[in-house]
Formats: C-alpha cells, structure tokens, sequence
C-alpha cells in the first residue's frame, strides 16, 4: 500500500490528511525510513533449513526535532511461515508476534525476554508473504518515553509457539523497513477506524 496524501476541498477550506493501515496521520510532518540489513539479524530458537521460532531485528530509531511526537510506525517484513502443527482448524495460519526486547539474549527468547505488548498478526501458511506491522507503541516507548532500544523480536515467543519463520528480503539485501511518521499533535487524540 503505498502512502500517498489525499487532498478533500471543502468549499474554501483544505483539508489534507494521510491514511495509513487506518491510523489519520498529520498533514504537517516528516516520514523517516530506516532498513535492517540482512546481515544484521540473528535467529533466536533456530529449526532445521534456516527457519526460526523467532528473529532479533536491531532497529535505529530517528532522532526528532524539539516538538515532534512519534505519530505511526510500521515494520515491513516478508515471510516464509510454516508449522509443527496442522494449521487446518486455524485457517491454514499461524501467528506472528513483534515484541520491544526488554534484555539481551543469544540464542533462545522466552515470554520474560521481551516487553509486555505483542503487535500480533496471523500469516497464511506459505512463502513470501508480505506483512506491515503497526509498531507505533514500542517507537513510543522508545522516543517518548525513554525505554532502552534493545531492537525487536519478530517470531512466536509466548503461547503455542508451532510457528517457524524464514525471513526474506524487502529489498536487496534487507530484511526489514521500518517507517516512522513524526508529527505535531494538536487538538484531541486520533483514533484507529474499526
């Protein structure tokens, strides 16, 4: 989906806004794209032909400008998704879990490792599915709040963890985007369409 402003003129007045995955962002503001090489990751929980339980992603975030507030972010990613399990009774899907990472880790991640949280989404069993992840609160707790940026966990780290994962590439030679929306908020908050 590419992210293109959409201009509405309403007698004399202009109204200009962008949509996002449902989420209204700011007409004034600044969109900034940052790429996870693929050298960079690491497996966490690693399976037989490269395939993990789960992946560490070392994010950089964007510095603001005085006043900016973090308004959206997304993670892009392509997966191949597959199971332990007959995935049948779940419509042939498994769920991807994005978590902040609270602490270090190596080789394995379990539920303590990361913050509390997921951005959740279920994939279709199969190759080269295209995701776009809404991490719009762990960049908050990152730049608004001050929370250590110890990177993401991409995978199945809590609960029924038959999903294996295989990341691809976005583009050459990186395995994710992540793109941040910073912005001035005025007026009340916006809110996410159902």
């Amino acid at each position: 989906m590419s992210m293109k402003p959409h201009v509405v003129r309403s007698g004399a007045m202009i109204l200009a806004s962008v949509l996002a995955l449902g989420r209204a962002m700011p007409a004034q503001g600044r969109t900034v794209t940052l790429e996870v090489q693929a050298t960079d990751i690491r497996a966490l929980d690693a399976l037989p032909e490269g395939t993990a339980r789960a992946w560490w992603l070392p994010v950089g975030l964007p510095s603001r400008d005085p006043g900016e507030r973090v308004m959206g972010a997304w993670l892009e990613l392509v997966v191949d998704a597959g199971a332990d399990v007959d995935t049948t009774a779940l419509g042939g899907a498994v769920t991807l879990e994005v978590f902040g990472l609270e602490r270090v880790v190596s080789r394995t991640v379990t539920a303590a490792d990361v913050r509390s949280g997921a951005m959740k989404r279920s994939v279709v069993v199969g190759s080269n599915r295209r995701l776009r992840v809404d991490v719009t609160e762990f960049v908050q707790q990152v730049l608004d709040d001050g929370a250590t940026n110890r990177g993401l966990v991409v995978g199945a780290v809590t609960g029924a963890r038959y999903g294996r994962f295989r990341l691809r590439e976005v583009a050459p030679d990186t395995t994710a985007r992540l793109t941040v929306y910073l912005g001035r908020r005025e007026g009340p908050p916006r809110y996410r369409r159902r």
